[in-house]
């Protein structure tokens, strides 16, 4: 309908609430839903007029206005057309339906009716328009949202579709940043990758944010977790000559050092190599080789033998085994490669 055709923010309100509400409601149900506690005098003549526009204008895009926005009894209902579908209710069965796909491994399945769940589900309802019932819609909404992410993080991992896996999971921890599934899963797609620094900042920023905002410091569980899905060759050094790990993704090597396509590695401020990284190897020293370009920001590299290099922004590096490395300043440093 064209928005002029819907009477106004009253006329659109009275749509969702009546579409949603799967059956007749009440007058004044209807007339709390949308004035709640600032109901105005002529209450009933202003909700008459308003559903006699709405009725006008559903008729102009060729329905039958009377049949489908019906009062009668004190009551009001609508009763949309046989075949008709309510977005809500359509996103939460394709939801119901992956999940089921899912549990019979049926993923190609699953991910179709995942998409549709994902894509319903961001979806705006009445932007702008604050109401109880309006809000407690969002909440059901943002609630097949999140499981639809972590949905699709799943199916994706499961066809081999890493990059994708990656995003969805990323999604998920904003949606959800204290959840432990939801860094485990931007972790697992990280190793999957080969990209296990990624995964190491990751891990170093959901505890640090968990630390600082719930006072939670026992991340024991989730540190022998990580410590059990790195793959063992990347953990033991730098022989990257097989290019399958154990999580069967395709690698590329340049220089023993593991790089993706068009990656950029992001550093947080404060970063140490020494303090994020080498406790969980039992190293005190990086082992591996690095190569790439500064992009933004600056760090420094110490060597064995005490001489420290710096290096910013265009800048090239070759940093050979046995060094430890730190992030300069207050700004994240991203490089072309690692």
């Amino acid at each position: 309908m064209p928005s002029a055709a819907m009477a106004g923010v009253l006329g659109r309100m009275i749509l969702v609430r009546l579409s949603v509400a799967k059956g007749p409601i009440a007058r004044d149900t209807l007339i709390d839903a949308l004035w709640e506690d600032h109901i105005p005098e002529s209450v009933e003549s202003v909700l008459n007029a308003t559903c006699s526009r709405l009725r006008k204008g559903l008729t102009e895009i060729g329905l039958d206005g009377k049949e489908i926005l019906i009062s009668h009894h004190g009551s009001v209902e609508i009763q949309w057309p046989s075949g008709a579908q309510t977005d809500l209710y359509l996103a939460v069965d394709a939801l119901e339906d992956a999940e089921r796909a899912m549990k019979r491994h049926d993923f190609p399945e699953a991910l179709q009716r995942a998409a549709c769940a994902y894509e319903i589900s961001q979806l705006d309802v009445l932007p702008g328009i604050e109401r109880i019932w309006i809000n407690e819609i969002r909440d059901r909404q943002r609630e097949v949202l999140e499981r639809s992410v972590l949905a699709l993080t799943d199916i994706w991992y499961q066809l081999g579709g890493m990059w994708e896996s990656l995003a969805m999971a990323k999604e998920l921890l904003v949606i959800s940043p204290y959840s432990q599934p939801a860094i485990q899963k931007v972790v697992r797609a990280y190793c999957s990758l080969g990209d296990v620094l990624s995964a190491h900042v990751a891990m170093k920023g959901f505890k640090e944010r968990v630390q600082q905002d719930l006072g939670v410091e026992d991340f024991h569980e989730l540190e022998d977790w990580f410590k059990d899905l790195l793959p063992d060759m990347l953990i033991a050094g730098n022989d990257l000559s097989d290019t399958e790990s154990k999580f069967g993704t395709t690698k590329t090597t340049s220089y023993a050092v593991t790089r993706t396509s068009q990656e950029r590695f992001v550093f947080p401020p404060g970063w140490k190599w020494s303090v994020d990284i080498g406790p969980s190897l039992g190293e005190t020293l990086c082992e591996m080789t690095h190569i790439g370009c500064v992009v933004s920001g600056q760090f420094e590299v110490l060597d064995a033998s005490g001489y420290v290099t710096s290096y910013g922004p265009g800048e090239a590096f070759h940093i050979v085994p046995r060094h430890d490395m730190w992030v300069v300043g207050e700004h994240e440093l991203v490089t072309d490669g690692w």
